[in-house]
């Protein structure tokens, strides 16, 4: 393991999920009155506004080169980067409630129940062999967990809700149905079959090589924010 993700999985162990992540922060930045400025002044605000949404930029500093002419432009940046993260911060919180929502359910539900009955180690013929049913339920449960997946990768959603929330569930069902999907992908010659399936299953198994998942009894007080 790095240093890099040695330090990353200590964070994420001692820290709550809002904390525990990685921040995005462009240190260097000139306002329009500098003399090297690029781009137009008029549209300055606006255009480095649209950047910050673009690139997910958490935190932003700018150099002052000329501070008071620019402490109108910068008050005006900093108010609006702060504006952008609290909005990041909706966009998550929208995000884990919709996540909530599909997995209350019924399609959920019996999509669960149904994938309970493969039996560990249970080859695609085996899996075909318990009827349509079970392949319905797993192309319902399929699509709602791949949305999760690819979710967590683009950093909207942070991993460790999903760990805390499915984690376990998502682990178990990728271990019954990985068969099927790597049959599926070979017979439509789609690799992308399932793909944010198992690369998030495959996330979850990596963070809890780490150490054993802490039951939410033991852990105490609220996640900090």
């Amino acid at each position: 393991m790095s240093i890099v993700d040695a330090f990353h999985s200590e964070l994420n162990a001692n820290s709550s999920a809002a904390f525990g992540r990685w921040h995005k922060i462009d240190l260097h930045n000139h306002s329009p009155v500098s003399h090297d400025y690029q781009g137009d002044s008029a549209t300055a605000i606006n255009e480095t506004v649209q950047q910050l949404r673009d690139k997910a930029v958490d935190i932003i500093m700018f150099t002052l080169l000329s501070a008071i002419s620019s402490f109108a432009v910068v008050g005006a940046l900093i108010f609006t980067a702060l504006q952008v993260r609290v909005a990041n911060r909706s966009r998550a919180e929208h995000a884990a409630i919709s996540i909530v929502e599909a997995a209350q359910s019924d399609a959920w539900t019996r999509g669960l129940n149904q994938l309970y009955r493969i039996p560990e180690g249970a080859t695609a013929e085996q899996i075909d062999a318990l009827g349509p049913d079970l392949t319905s339920a797993m192309e319902q449960v399929g699509i709602r967990v791949e949305t999760i997946g690819y979710m967590v990768w683009r950093g909207i959603v942070d991993i460790s809700m999903v760990d805390d929330l499915f984690g376990g569930i998502v682990i178990f069902w990728w271990s019954r149905i990985e068969p099927f999907a790597q049959r599926d992908r070979e017979r439509t010659s789609n690799p992308k079959s399932y793909e944010w399936f198992q690369w998030l299953a495959e996330q979850l198994t990596e963070r809890r090589r780490d150490g054993p998942v802490t039951p939410a009894y033991l852990r105490g007080g609220l996640a900090r924010r």
